[in-house]
């Protein structure tokens, strides 16, 4: 089954990247609260933010989530948490199940957001908003450049199964679709505009940082699964054209419309 990379995936990533704005102008309303991060919850060995990741994903663990095998919790194993109480039927995908460890990198992408979009300072009385507000904005983040990512990878694979014998920097320019670099620049700078999330310098900073990491785990990915079978065809395909879209770390297919598919390139 071809990955449908132009539609449902670009719908998907889309809908990631709005509630990830949409969350982190909500977690501007509070200060920097780093400790949140290092504080470990009495009893534990975890931090509030590890201890809230692991309570919210085992809940997503009893209600089947995991089940599904191109599903990945951050930080913890499938075993780690809780078992299943729903039964889903059973689900079938190109993507290969396989782990691309980015959790702590990603953590650390989102600490460093928190560190220029908020300000200075700690207020105690705030750790319970803050802690929840952080992890369903890491959760996101985590959904649009790991658990997104991967599909992209495999529907690239698809598109061009050579790059299953590119490696290195060859790999990862091959995997870029360039020429539209500053149009995807200018517009993450409206949204941060929209919402109230910093200067034009953070804008682009995180656009870089955003493309960097997507591409760490397509790179990884393919890296991870050269020698799994594939029903590929013989010979790569020619890339299908692209329409412009207002955001996207690259460009969709003609019979999408979106505004934020951000990691098609």
């Amino acid at each position: 089954m071809t990955i449908d990379l132009k539609g449902v995936i670009c719908q998907e990533l889309d809908k990631d990247m709005k509630r990830f704005f949409a969350g982190l102008e909500a977690r501007t309303v509070y200060l920097q609260n780093l400790k949140v991060f290092e504080e470990k919850v009495p009893g534990t060995d975890l931090s509030m933010i590890k201890y809230g990741l692991f309570k919210i994903q085992d809940y997503h663990a009893e209600m089947g989530r995991y089940e599904d095998p191109t599903q990945q919790p951050m930080f913890f194993a499938k075993g780690e948490l809780a078992k299943p109480k729903i039964a889903w039927a059973n689900t079938s995908s190109d993507v290969i199940p396989i782990k691309v460890d980015t959790d702590q990198a990603i953590l650390d992408f989102y600490i460093e957001i928190i560190k220029r979009i908020c300000k200075p300072g700690e207020q105690k009385d705030q750790y319970g908003e803050t802690t929840n507000t952080d992890v369903i904005n890491i959760l996101t983040l985590y959904e649009r450049i790991n658990g997104l990512g991967r599909f992209v990878a495999e529907a690239k694979i698809q598109e061009d199964p050579n790059r299953l014998i590119m490696y290195g920097d060859k790999l990862r320019n091959n995997l870029v679709r360039k020429g539209r670099e500053d149009e995807v620049y200018a517009s993450v700078r409206e949204v941060f505009k929209t919402h109230n999330l910093g200067n034009d310098e953070t804008a682009d900073w995180f656009t870089k940082t955003m493309i960097n990491k997507t591409l760490d785990v397509e790179v990884s990915y393919i890296d991870l699964t050269r020698s799994y079978p594939r029903e590929l065809i013989s010979a790569p395909q020619s890339r299908p054209e692209y329409t412009r879209t207002g955001i996207g770390f690259g460009q969709e297919g003609k019979s999408g419309n979106s505004d934020l598919c951000w990691g098609n390139r």
